[in-house]
């Protein structure tokens, strides 16, 4: 069922490759600032919007640490699906079985350039969480609208923020750009008046939106 293969080229997924070079599929390769950070996050995800009984799409796996983390969490999808372009991760997660979740599935699939995966797998949820990073912003931006196009429920994403404390702005942030959350905002409310935003965390350093679909 795994859609095709990524694009060998793809400028994106180059600082992937080159830290797998490095430190080989490790948490390290994932380019995160730290675990602490890391589950920071997955809990703001969860905040947002409540997985418990969904299919989710994580999108941009790496070696399914949300997955992990909502099992311990109790918040089990009724379907777990680990999305990454990077076959590294994709073993090295399909390696350490998640405990405590119904399905779990770990496929390798380049979901900014293929098109169809997200129609393929049919969410209810795709997450986001670190994984549009090293895109521009109006990459990410059509790349978060077909998943939203294609999921029952809603999608959820997060980002760096340019509207953050002084004291991040000399941070090197390696090859994760920064979006504007206000234009991000705006975007998100031109598809769904059903969104949420949070950037009450790490001083805005990141934020998080959330894009429910309308109810029938």
């Amino acid at each position: 069922m795994e859609p095709h293969q990524p694009d060998s080229a793809a400028r994106y997924l180059e600082p992937y490759r080159q830290a797998i070079a490095r430190h080989g599929p490790s948490f390290e390769a994932t380019l995160w600032m730290n675990p602490q950070a890391q589950i920071r996050r997955f809990d703001i995800i969860v905040e947002m919007i409540d997985p418990t009984g969904l299919r989710l799409i994580d999108a941009g796996c790496a070696r399914g640490e949300l997955g992990r983390h909502l099992a311990a969490l109790g918040k089990a999808p009724a379907a777990y699906i680990g999305l990454d372009a990077l076959p590294e991760f994709i073993r090295a997660a399909r390696s350490d079985p998640i405990e405590g979740l119904p399905e779990v599935v770990f496929d390798t699939a380049d979901f900014v350039a293929d098109t169809s995966v997200f129609g393929t797998y049919v969410p209810d949820l795709t997450v986001f969480s670190g994984s549009l990073n090293t895109l521009a912003r109006e990459q990410a931006l059509d790349v978060v609208g077909r998943a939203y196009d294609q999921s029952r429920v809603g999608v959820v994403f997060n980002f760096l923020s340019t509207r953050h404390h002084p004291r991040y702005s000399a941070l090197d942030t390696g090859p994760a750009n920064r979006y504007d959350p206000t234009k991000v905002v705006a975007w998100a409310l031109d598809m769904t008046p059903k969104v949420r935003f949070r950037q009450d965390y790490f001083d805005g350093h990141d934020a998080t939106v959330a894009m429910f679909k309308l109810d029938d």
